[in-house]
């Protein structure tokens, strides 16, 4: 009996494949984290993010995410929220790439909060039924004093 209903399982998780990528009224959520590493500063990143697709290869998202940053003997946290619209192009059948210009709201504790804005380019790799890996780069802009920062970021988002 478990035999079969694991089975049974892989079947159905097999055969549920989401809308192709890109299409209309389709749902990509999951997130991202990225690490960099210098001489005495360190940085750790999570974005969870939603988007949805409303029209073909047009999507908007909204992004949340909190940075831990070390720099020396300092540490704080930065917490951002933007919304991104983006466009993906096909370059592949399996393989978009991508541009998004995120704008919204930062915050620190220890200056307050500010207006920010962030491009990013990346790529969308969908695997499985619905699973999708993004790798991207990005810099954000911050005006509330807290320096600019250049991100790489691994991302996982599910679509449906």
């Amino acid at each position: 009996m478990r035999n079969f209903l694991i089975a049974a399982l892989l079947v159905v998780s097999a055969t549920a494949a989401a809308e192709p990528y890109g299409t209309p009224r389709t749902i990509e959520a999951g997130g991202s984290a990225g690490l960099t590493v210098a001489t005495d500063t360190r940085d750790f990143n999570v974005a969870p993010q939603i988007g949805w697709f409303l029209a073909p290869n047009q999507e908007i998202s909204a992004i949340v995410c909190v940075t831990r940053v070390s720099d020396g003997m300092d540490t704080s946290t930065l917490f951002t929220a933007l919304v991104e619209p983006s466009y993906h192009v096909p370059l592949a059948p399996r393989l978009f790439g991508f541009f998004g210009l995120g704008i919204g709201g930062t915050y620190a504790p220890s200056v307050g909060g500010g207006f920010a804005i962030a491009p990013r380019l990346g790529a969308n790799v969908p695997v499985g039924g619905s699973g999708v890996i993004t790798p991207s780069v990005s810099w954000q802009y911050a005006s509330l004093g807290a320096a600019s920062s250049l991100r790489l970021n691994l991302g996982y988002t599910v679509i449906w």
